[in-house]
């Protein structure tokens, strides 16, 4: 996902990554996040889903300033999970 936007995020991750990004800008520090993420079948319309895993999400804070938050690198480790 290198240079999208949140927006571009699968509808059923959008709102969770976008607290765990505030989270990482608030607090300035590395963090991981760990849920089940359920993935849709087709396109971003859920109504049908393929695939379940087990995520761990890693988020690190970078800063061109040393102060404020300008960039996250993001690490996922999936493990899929029995089918939905």
């Amino acid at each position: 996902m290198t240079g999208r936007f949140l927006d571009d995020f699968p509808l059923v991750r959008q709102s969770v990554a976008r607290e765990e990004y505030k989270r990482v800008i608030s607090e300035r520090r590395p963090m991981a996040f760990k849920d089940k993420l359920v993935l849709p079948e087709t396109g971003r319309k859920v109504t049908q889903f393929k695939a379940a895993f087990n995520q761990v999400m890693v988020r690190l804070p970078l800063s061109s300033d040393g102060e404020t938050v300008d960039h996250i690198v993001s690490l996922a480790n999936w493990e899929r999970n029995q089918p939905v």
